[in-house]
């Protein structure tokens, strides 16, 4: 028997099952699964075979490739790529499979390479790009560092506002917010948001949006199903020729009933819910009202505490608005009838 040929016969299958590991190291972020442009990347293999060739395949976002050499392992059977600068040209999602002397080494390694996160803001509520106090949004970025903290950059009414923090990424990349449209008039007015994670900015950038104070969503089916006439407060105005003492009067009567309708008089004209009027042209009526309602049920439809607001529905199932106008010439003639003091 040739013992050099069986001990040959032994070694072989011996070398060829010797544990090869594969590692990936993102070594500016230390995390091997993602990289972003700019980050160092480094590859290392131990346990393989002494000063043998070094090979690999790559899928790059679905296309597979090679094999490719690259080089071969020291004589301890190690082998090592990098650090190397990752580049624009790297984007997408990989996998890679390398080999020692032709056996695999483990694992398969898979990555991703991040260019810009992205952004959007969606209004919930009503849609578009403008932001009534009360309406539901959603904030989400896109494609970001994972577990990274995120930073917006904010311009209000023209005005920059500095950096801001916007809170942290999850394991994916993601960040989600979600709100409601807070009654602080220092949010209100023209915004221009540029997010930023790991120092990239988000494409399709600035985010802008207005955040409009006068059309509110509010107490929509209250206090059940169907809705009816109720405001939380409802501001009255009148700015016509005769004295508004007895309004006054009526809407302090009106506070004290206990119907859950506050009236408070608007001196200013711009929050009225409640619109006093001269129009001589409804005689012989001394007064006559016209009311804008809200639609229930319908989707477009909102309880505005203004004529002015978008998505606006007349139905008789409630009341949002109501103007009313009265007679001065017919009123004062009536009066002065019954002898009453205007």
């Amino acid at each position: 028997m040739n013992t050099k040929l069986l001990l040959l016969g032994l070694v072989l299958p011996l070398v060829s099952l010797s544990a090869q590991s594969v590692t990936l190291t993102n070594a500016t972020r230390g995390n091997g699964g993602y990289f972003e442009i700019g980050d160092s990347l480094q590859l290392n293999i131990t346990g393989g075979l002494h000063l043998a060739a070094v090979t690999y395949t790559q899928v790059m976002n679905g296309v597979p490739s090679g094999p490719f050499s690259a080089g071969s392992t020291d004589s301890s059977g190690s082998y090592q790529l990098g650090p190397v600068t990752v580049t624009s040209g790297s984007l997408g999602t990989w996998s890679e499979t390398w080999y020692v002397g032709g056996v695999q080494a483990t694992p398969t390694l898979s990555f991703k390479v991040l260019g810009d996160p992205t952004t959007t803001i969606t209004n919930n509520t009503r849609g578009g790009s403008i932001l009534y106090v009360g309406d539901s949004f959603t904030f989400q970025l896109t494609g970001g560092y994972p577990s990274t903290s995120a930073t917006y950059a904010l311009t209000l009414n023209n005005a920059y506002q500095g950096i801001l923090s916007g809170g942290t990424t999850d394991s994916t990349g993601t960040l989600t917010i979600s709100g409601t449209i807070p009654s602080n008039p220092g949010d209100t007015g023209t915004n221009a948001e540029t997010s930023s994670v790991a120092v990239f900015q988000a494409t399709s950038q600035p985010i802008n949006f207005s955040v409009t104070p006068g059309c509110q969503v509010a107490l929509i089916n209250y206090p059940g199903n169907p809705p009816r006439f109720y405001f939380d407060t409802t501001y009255w105005y009148y700015g016509g020729s005769m004295a508004s003492t007895g309004i006054a009067a009526a809407a302090s009567a009106w506070n004290g009933t206990g119907n859950g309708i506050t009236l408070t008089n608007d001196s200013t004209g711009t929050l009225q819910t409640v619109d006093f009027y001269d129009d001589s042209s409804i005689a012989p009526l001394l007064g006559t009202d016209l009311t804008y309602n809200f639609d229930n049920g319908g989707s477009s439809c909102y309880d505005h505490s203004g004529v002015n607001c978008s998505g606006l529905c007349a139905n008789s199932s409630k009341m949002y608005y109501s103007s009313i106008a009265f007679n001065p010439s017919g009123i004062s003639s009536t009066a002065t009838s019954l002898s009453i003091a205007v």
